[in-house]
């Protein structure tokens, strides 16, 4: 992870010209199973909350490793934004749990089903900064006299 950051950190700083964004779409890394269905089929995993536990699918064995793919392909996420966005003070999750996130992610590719992981890791890296920034905007306004 530390590797990925550092990796990541070093192509963000070097000088892009504006000409050579135009003619080219970011390539984005992510897990081999990366469309909302792929990620749907990890919803089915018998999962233990209570001791963070995912139990072996002999069956679909895939099921699991798809979703600690998503989870890491997340964290790695998070860290980023963590890395660049101002607004979050580097730690956009705040004490959320990665049940949270792949929830979150469940329900979003429910109601996408076209859509694809990064569009969902998008869609809850925004939604956690709102409620961040919600969270410091309500904090700050109960000091205020």
């Amino acid at each position: 992870m530390l590797l990925f950051s550092v990796a990541f950190a070093a192509v963000c700083t070097q000088p892009v010209r504006a000409e050579s964004q135009q003619l080219r779409d970011p390539v984005v890394v992510g897990p081999q199973q990366s469309a909302c269905s792929d990620i749907l089929e990890s919803e089915k995993l018998n999962y233990d909350p209570e001791r963070n536990v995912i139990r072996l699918d002999y069956l679909h064995p895939q099921r699991g490793a798809t979703y600690m793919a998503v989870l890491g392909w997340l964290q790695g996420f998070f860290s980023a934004r963590n890395l660049f966005d101002l607004s979050v003070d580097g730690d956009i999750t705040q004490g959320t749990r990665s049940l949270d996130w792949m929830n979150w992610m469940f329900e979003y590719c429910r109601a996408h089903p076209n859509s694809t992981l990064f569009d969902a890791g998008i869609g809850l890296s925004n939604a956690l900064a709102k409620s961040y920034r919600d969270t410091r905007s309500v904090a700050k306004d109960s000091h205020q006299p």
